[in-house]
């Protein structure tokens, strides 16, 4: 395309100089070595030319590999920070799940101690109670019959007194004997109250 221009810019100026020599009349011939001065002096003008462009095109070449290079660097290492970030991130991710993990099995395997113990302490309550309650009523039972042996030793101490010194002696020996059995249950009925009482209250 340079070529076909410099043609053509040469076609012009030997135009123009032939027409110059014909005002001269015609004196100097166009294919002499005037023509071939003018056609050397051209050449070296259009090779200059090219020559620059050349250098302005390879200048223009190495801007552009200078800008390629350098936004390929700079894609490069945000394309391995984001890469980094990400695997951070994904670390961070994983580290979080685990703990999550282990905490959900602590907690389900303490709940299910502390159901194992509510159970256990369900069972203990409801044994405890019954025990309260066969307290309860055999301290009733030990209340009535402490009470019945209060009566009995109440009307052994409310008999009529002997009309004779046998009869004294004989009642004197019964009433005793009577008296210190009567004593000796009393005793060890309300030590059984206190022992239950005690237990009752020990259990509660």
């Amino acid at each position: 395309m340079e070529q076909r221009r410099a043609r053509q810019r040469l076609r012009s100026d030997t135009e123009w100089w032939q027409m110059d020599v014909n005002r001269c009349g015609g004196n100097i011939d166009p294919l002499g070595r005037t023509t071939e001065v003018f056609e050397s002096t051209m050449l070296q003008k259009n090779l200059c030319t090219l020559q620059k462009q050349r250098k302005e095109l390879l200048q223009v070449n190495k801007e552009w590999d200078n800008q390629y290079h350098a936004m390929k660097n700079s894609l490069h290492h945000k394309l391995q920070e984001m890469q980094r970030k990400t695997i951070e991130h994904e670390d961070s991710q994983t580290e979080e799940i685990a703990r999550l993990a282990s905490l959900v099995h602590s907690c389900e395997a303490q709940k299910a101690l502390l159901q194992e113990d509510l159970s256990e302490a369900l069972k203990q309550n409801d044994k405890l109670q019954e025990s309260s309650c066969q307290a309860d009523k055999m301290r009733a039972q030990l209340h009535c019959e402490i009470a019945r042996l209060n009566q009995v030793v109440a009307e052994i101490l409310r008999v009529p007194l002997p009309r004779s010194e046998h009869d004294q002696l004989l009642l004197d020996r019964n009433t005793m004997a009577r008296f210190d059995s009567m004593t000796a249950q009393n005793k060890q009925l309300k030590e059984q109250v206190g022992v239950c009482a005690r237990v009752h209250a020990g259990r509660l």
